[in-house]
């Protein structure tokens, strides 16, 4: 049957040109292992698409076949999926969620495959019935598969606190071994919170600098609206006191892994876990 031909072929394309990838990554990626030359390949999977596709045109041409129901069922579900990814990002631009999409896109081949498959078994006369077989298990499947990372991230703490919290920092003091810094925080999502300002501190009488870190968790001073309430969004002045850590000898400059001001936020609802953090420049007073 001319579609299914043109389909298989196409697919059998795709599935060559992965093979291609994956030889080539040894040569344009000099890979350390063939995970990492698998994860090339599979970050190039687009080239070996386009292969199936030139190659499936080809065919139709040599062949003087109709092609157009053969290329939509090939390119159909790759950019529904693709357009479903791209709505992903459009609402949640993290790069996490986009290493993962397009990490897992690729492994919509395997349907393609199943389609393929499905339609060797099938008796029907006619495009149709061998059209619907070719592109529902790519669609379910990259549907499935686009789930596996979409639906943790959305469901993730990331998400939903992604905008919630703003920490600003208008100044910094170092003096006599104390850092103290001033700024405001702004709660764009009511709830229930509790904020810890940690630090990293090493002990600056070790000369060894892969000596453990200790965490000094800041004094956090409060301004006149006090800390901020669970049922209330606005803007809530802050001072943080770090008292370890710094040399008392004139000390006025700091690390840069140090000159930033962390805020944790916890849910003591949920068990006082970390479900957020915030972090802005020191803004170290000259």
């Amino acid at each position: 049957m001319p579609f299914r031909g043109l389909f298989t072929t196409g697919v059998t394309g795709w599935l060559v040109g992965m093979g291609v990838l994956f030889g080539a990554s040894w040569i344009f990626s000099n890979p350390e292992s063939v995970a990492v030359a698998l994860l090339w390949a599979v970050s190039h999977w687009w080239i070996a698409f386009l292969f199936g596709l030139v190659l499936m045109a080809m065919r139709g041409l040599v062949a003087g076949r109709a092609m157009g129901r053969a290329v939509a069922a090939y390119v159909l579900p790759v950019l529904v999926l693709l357009g479903i990814a791209f709505l992903c990002l459009a609402v949640y631009p993290d790069s996490v969620l986009r290493g993962d999409l397009f990490t897992y896109l690729p492994v919509v081949l395997v349907f393609y495959v199943f389609g393929c498959l499905w339609m060797m078994r099938g008796h029907e006369s006619g495009d149709s019935p061998a059209f619907l077989r070719a592109v529902i298990p790519a669609l379910a499947g990259g549907l499935i598969v686009l789930g596996f990372a979409a639906v943790p991230a959305f469901a993730s703490d990331g998400f939903r606190y992604r905008n919630a919290f703003e920490l600003g920092v208008e100044r910094t003091s170092v003096k006599d071994g104390i850092i103290t810094s001033e700024g405001t925080l702004r709660v764009r999502k009511p709830g229930s919170y509790e904020f810890t300002a940690p630090r990293y501190v090493w002990d600056v009488a070790v000369a060894d600098s892969s000596s453990e870190p200790e965490i000094e968790m800041g004094e956090i001073q409060w301004g006149a609206a006090g800390a901020p309430k669970a049922s209330e969004s606005g803007e809530y002045p802050f001072k943080v006191i770090w008292r370890k850590g710094v040399t008392p000898a004139g000390v006025t400059q700091l690390p840069p892994y140090e000159d930033s001001v962390f805020f944790e936020v916890r849910r003591p609802d949920e068990g006082g876990r970390v479900v957020h953090c915030v972090s802005a420049p020191m803004a170290l007073a000259p």
